[in-house]
């Protein structure tokens, strides 16, 4: 079979390389099946440039889809459905949430919900007999009418999985790069999440901490070396630390292996232990990455964040001594909100000593708590869901807030979130110029406000 695998355009370019349709594409070449993955977020306007797709001239074209990209992803797919003739799958977390809206669209074949790689090389084996009936994950049409077929199972053994298939990517193309310049490679090391946060969404892969073993990822990380001659990485599953033991194992093979490379990670802060911490460093991690989220512990509480202050302060501390950067991700306009809650927010981003620090406006997606619990009246259409506030200065339209605070107050307090996240990039900057002590003594003097201006 001829596959196309399209990442949709959405709102902004995304310096991330797809690696779920790269995991898909990567089975799919393994049995035989050609392949090629267009990704139309790499520039903006992509929409109109889908005829790379059309001379392809794929038997199925699969379309990933998020919630804020799901408009586009159904415009791409009605445009390819008229102009090739093939078979259109929908997948990603918006089909996954609403698997029955998207098989009403006329020129929508089959959804996929949850992880992909499996259920979609059901689909290529199958596709000539036409026999879908339980396959897991996998919906369809018959007699007109939409057969859904929900997730049982989740890929339990990730080793099993060859690595993603990043040949079919323009890798030149993603701007993504670590704090000293050089490209970097992103790996997921782990799916599943046990924790119950209001609004992340858990679908895509379930609710069980799935990992894969130190010797698998010992082996990506060389042949991304190899192969595609990265120096630098960036573990970007959500729970990277969860398991000590794992980590501990992982850091002690990357140094018997004396693996040349730097390395940075996402992590909970209840996680968190200064040996662990060490162990990384030794093995060339130079930045973790925490999900704060509020100053405010009643709001922690509030959207089940399961973590406290002081364990924030703590692994803070805790990466500082042992030579690790740190950046913290923040939200504002969360539930139970007010404008002294936010300015708590403000106040804890100042006051941790952060290398880097990153705020969004709180946004209710399908699939999360936070989307069950308001009322839908109120709310446009769900591509209008953005949240990052970005370097421009210009405003977010909030999409639905769900905070005890105006939205004129939400607003002014991202300004001053701006403020925070420029003075802490700064500081960033004037240390990778100048080195450790000269560059925080540039930081310093640059916020005497005669010698900024």
């Amino acid at each position: 079979m001829r596959v196309a695998l399209v990442s949709p355009a959405w709102k902004m370019e995304n310096p991330y390389p797809p690696l779920g349709l790269a995991y898909i594409g990567a089975v799919l070449e393994e049995h035989g099946h050609t392949v090629k993955i267009f990704d139309l977020t790499l520039e903006q306007g992509a929409e109109e440039r889908t005829g790379e797709v059309v001379r392809f001239s794929p038997d199925i074209i699969g379309i990933s889809a998020m919630s804020h990209s799901y408009e586009s992803a159904l415009r791409i797919a009605g445009s390819l459905k008229t102009r090739t003739g093939a078979s259109i799958v929908l997948g990603g977390p918006h089909p996954t949430i609403m698997p029955q809206e998207a098989l009403g669209k006329e020129f929508v074949d089959f959804v996929v919900i949850g992880e992909g790689e499996e259920t979609f090389l059901r689909i290529c084996e199958n596709f000539q007999s036409k026999s879908f009936h339980g396959v897991d994950g996998l919906c369809y049409k018959e007699y007109g009418k939409a057969v859904i077929q929900q997730k049982k199972n989740f890929i339990n053994d990730l080793d099993v999985l060859p690595f993603p298939a990043r040949h079919l990517l323009k890798l030149e193309k993603y701007k993504l790069e670590d704090d000293y310049g050089n490209r970097m490679a992103t790996i997921i090391s782990s799916r599943g999440c046990p924790y119950g946060c209001t609004y992340c969404y858990k679908g895509l892969f379930g609710r069980t901490y799935r990992q894969r073993s130190p010797e698998n990822i010992i082996e990506e990380i060389k042949y991304c070396i190899d192969k595609f001659h990265y120096s630098s990485f960036y573990f970007v599953d959500d729970l990277f630390t969860l398991n000590p033991k794992r980590v501990e194992q992982l850091t002690a093979a990357m140094r018997r292996e004396k693996l040349d490379i730097r390395w940075q990670c996402l992590a909970r802060v209840n996680s968190a232990t200064p040996q662990m911490f060490k162990q990384m460093r030794a093995s060339g991690c130079y930045k973790v990455h925490f999900g704060i989220e509020s100053g405010s512990q009643s709001v922690l509480n509030k959207v089940k964040k399961g973590i406290t202050l002081d364990q924030v302060r703590w692994a803070v501390m805790y990466c500082r001594d042992a030579g690790i950067k740190t950046k913290g991700y923040f939200m504002l306009g969360m539930p139970g909100d007010t404008v002294d809650t936010m300015q708590d927010t403000l106040d804890f981003a100042g006051e941790l000593g952060l290398d880097d620090a990153m705020f969004s406006i709180t946004t209710p997606f399908p699939g999360t708590e936070l989307w069950e619990n308001i009322d839908k009246s109120r709310i446009g259409p769900i591509s209008s869901a953005f949240y990052y506030l970005d370097a421009s200065g210009s405003d977010v339209n909030i999409f639905y807030n769900l905070s005890q605070a105006a939205d004129a107050d939400i607003m002014e307090m991202a300004r001053k979130a701006r403020q925070i996240t420029d003075a802490v990039k700064l500081k960033t900057f004037c240390e990778r110029r100048f080195g450790k002590r000269l560059g925080f003594l540039a930081w310093q003097l640059s916020r005497v406000q005669v010698l900024k201006k």
